[in-house]
């Protein structure tokens, strides 16, 4: 779920989420300063609408606790290239990644490699996976960085892998556990590749995550054009759904 249009969020002043194009719009009511001050989001900075002081007549707020995601990053490559994002916000609960790949290599197929915190040792990523392809299902366990496999610049065009990563306590001190699932189909000229992918990888580092990686598995590491990475923040969060 993402943020919802239709909602505001309640809370202390401390808590309040950074500033972004996600929250535009939207109303935050700060319940420790000043007896309740009312901010209202601009998308670049959240600013000062009223303090309860001044507001006319009394209000009691209805909270609900929801789930609430925030977009954190969101690339499309407009050239062939790879993705090393760093400095990743460290006060949500999970992250989730959804990712669109496409290799650049002289192969219907490649491999693609997920990294933490610019650890490239693949003794540190313990991998089980689980693919079917076609009529064929094949269950591995490797100690790898690659999650996913998918169409390279043989493959027929226009076809891409899809997947979604789901990294719970993300910035925890145990190690690091995510769960994968996505789909690789390179068409006809890609050898009727039709493959569902599920998996899991535990991270063996008790450092929060704050740097993230995604590139082909290949000796340039390139992806395509039109390759897309998103990092998602999910954390739970108390709106206000009504004022009595």
């Amino acid at each position: 779920m993402s943020v919802p249009a239709d909602l505001n969020l309640v809370g202390v002043i401390g808590d309040i989420p950074a500033a972004s194009a996600a929250y535009n719009g939207k109303l935050y009511f700060a319940t420790d300063e000043d007896g309740g001050t009312l901010y209202r989001c601009n998308g670049a900075s959240w600013v000062k609408v009223a303090a309860a002081a001044g507001l006319a007549g009394p209000g009691t707020p209805t909270l609900t606790s929801l789930y609430c995601q925030a977009m954190l990053y969101d690339n499309v490559l407009s050239g062939s290239g790879t993705w090393d994002v760093s400095t990743i916000d460290q006060t949500y609960d999970h992250l989730r990644i959804i990712a669109k790949l496409r290799g650049v290599v002289a192969a219907t197929g490649v491999g693609f490699l997920l990294t933490f915190n610019n650890d490239t040792t693949d003794a540190n990523y313990l991998r089980r996976r689980i693919t079917g392809n076609l009529d064929t299902i094949v269950i591995a366990e490797a100690a790898s960085r690659q999650f996913m496999a998918g169409p390279a610049a043989s493959a027929a065009a226009g076809f891409f892998a899809y997947i979604y990563v789901d990294i719970p306590l993300y910035s925890g001190n145990a190690y690091k556990e995510m769960q994968y699932n996505g789909v690789d189909y390179r068409g006809s000229a890609g050898g009727e590749t039709r493959a569902v992918i599920s998996g899991h990888t535990c991270w063996l580092s008790t450092a929060a995550i704050n740097r993230i990686a995604v590139v082909a598995d290949n000796a340039t590491n390139t992806l395509a054009i039109g390759s897309r990475l998103q990092i998602i923040g999910m954390k739970a969060m108390d709106v206000v759904t009504a004022i009595s």
